[in-house]
């Protein structure tokens, strides 16, 4: 939206379901869907550069740090994604559903179904 005339600037149009999650950076917007898919868009041009496929249900968070990318689902699993590449680099995997993620340098945190927040460290990915 243009802060001024608050008209909106941009629709990024391309998931099958509601998007439940968004995050930007500078050059770059993730958003997480109950279409199971998450999408990396270019923030300039609006394009889908990248669908990021493997979850099993919907995904209820999405985060962004350093060349990553974080998504937490009702299939129970937190994956990070390479950025650049769209690859899975690894995933954890929980009891109940996440409904939130975030990322700080090494450690991501995921928020479930059952009120607990999980911490995860990356540092041996």
């Amino acid at each position: 939206w243009d802060r001024n005339s608050g008209d909106c600037t941009k629709v990024l149009e391309g998931h099958s379901d509601s998007v439940m999650a968004v995050a930007i950076d500078s050059s770059t917007v993730v958003s997480g869907s109950l279409d199971n898919t998450v999408r990396i868009w270019d923030r300039n041009s609006g394009a889908c550069v990248k669908v990021l496929e493997g979850h099993t249900n919907c995904v209820m968070g999405v985060a962004m740090g350093g060349s990553t990318v974080v998504s937490g689902s009702l299939d129970k699993t937190v994956r990070i994604w390479d950025l650049t590449t769209g690859a899975e680099i690894c995933r954890f995997t929980n009891d109940s559903g996440i409904y939130a993620v975030a990322k700080l340098k090494d450690i991501v945190v995921g928020g479930d179904t059952t009120g607990r927040v999980h911490m995860f460290e990356l540092k041996n990915y």
